[in-house]
């Protein structure tokens, strides 16, 4: 019998995930400060929430007030989240300059151990979320501590029907080797000056897509991009060729191209590889072809107004409905939103595609 699954709440990831987290079971969300650990978690939580479920999010770190007001900032339902914080309050916070979690005489007291387990026992979470697990180190006096800790903390939660999501600061000289290997999945989240990428590196019992794959946090929340794995979007293709409307040029290509292949415009600037990409895309568009050009180097103006000097019926082929032009601006798109918009035109019906601009791609 397969295992149950949950989404993540993350646009994208249960793509990569195969159909989402296993039910019943943990996963480490992992990345510096800033790579959006707590966003994913709260994600996670909401969706639990959206589903009916019950959740509870133990907060290790920031504030209950600043993890709420970042989860209104990006429309995720937090009212029906049960917090349980051994954060610092703001009060002891100010009494002094640093802080562990805990103190050394607070640590040796059971309440802490018995205050979670009543909440457990009270809420009866069906999701939760320990961010960051690893500020737990303060409240042990030694890594065996530390880990033996962290797994009969795991397996009360299971025990308790609870899937568990813990976050992990990991980078420079703090290391989490040792939560990975107690854990059934560990997610990647890296952040480098050029993109921002999502890794799974483990997942028990269940496929995943492995590779980096782009994703980004926007007013929306996270969104991860899958990366395309050539072939796996394959339909059928009617056989035939794609005339360019000249009938000069379709005798040199023996009638024009051959449907579902990939042909590069190659050329000097001025030489006409847009217009003659246009040819192509206006014939289809006016042969009932749903076509689409991505556009990075020049506005769409621009193009209209070359179309009209050349006698091109582009206007007819956008008045139709089949032809779309969209500008590309290469400092607004990840390459992974950019392969996005591609695959959803093609899921969307999209005959054909034109990328004028390659150069504009790879930067």
């Amino acid at each position: 019998m397969p295992a149950e699954r949950m989404s993540t709440g993350v646009s994208g990831l249960d793509e990569i995930l195969d159909g989402g987290l296993i039910r019943g079971r943990n996963v480490l969300v992992r990345g510096s400060p800033g790579s959006g650990k707590t966003i994913f978690g709260l994600h996670f939580l909401s969706a639990g929430i959206d589903a009916g479920e019950t959740a509870l999010y133990i907060n290790m770190g920031e504030p209950q007030a600043y993890v709420e007001e970042t989860a209104d900032a990006f429309g995720l339902n937090t009212e029906q989240i049960q917090f349980h914080n051994l954060s610092p309050t703001q009060e002891q916070f100010s009494e002094r300059n640093s802080y562990s979690v805990f103190e050394s005489a607070e640590v040796e007291q059971p309440e802490f151990i018995d205050d979670l387990r009543g909440e457990v026992d009270e809420i009866e979470p069906d999701r939760v979320l320990i961010d960051p697990i690893t500020e737990f180190r303060y409240l042990t006096s030694d890594e065996r501590q530390f880990r033996s800790g962290i797994l009969g903390l795991l397996d009360y939660l299971k025990e308790a029907g609870a899937t568990v999501m813990l976050t992990s600061q990991a980078g420079g000289s703090i290391t989490d080797d040792d939560i990975q290997f107690l854990v059934d999945a560990v997610i990647s989240l890296d952040v480098t000056p050029e993109s921002r990428v999502v890794n799974v590196s483990k997942f028990r019992g269940s496929s995943f897509r492995r590779g980096n794959h782009f994703y980004d946090i926007t007013d929306e929340g996270l969104t991860v991009w899958p990366t395309l794995v050539p072939g796996e979007q394959e339909r059928e293709v009617e056989s035939g060729t794609l005339s360019s409307g000249v009938a000069e040029l379709d005798d040199l290509l023996h009638g024009g191209l051959d449907q579902g292949t990939v042909t590069i415009l190659s050329g000097p600037t001025g030489a006409g590889k847009t217009t003659t990409g246009l040819q192509f895309l206006i014939q289809a568009a006016l042969e009932g072809k749903k076509s689409i050009l991505f556009q990075f180097e020049e506005a769409e103006r621009t193009i209209r107004k070359r179309a009209d000097a050349i006698g091109l019926p582009l206007q007819d082929a956008l008045d139709s409905g089949r032809l779309s032009i969209i500008e590309i601006d290469p400092e607004e798109y990840t390459v992974g939103e950019f392969e996005h918009l591609v695959r959803e035109a093609v899921t969307d019906g999209t005959e054909v595609v034109m990328i004028d601009g390659s150069q504009g791609f790879q930067e």
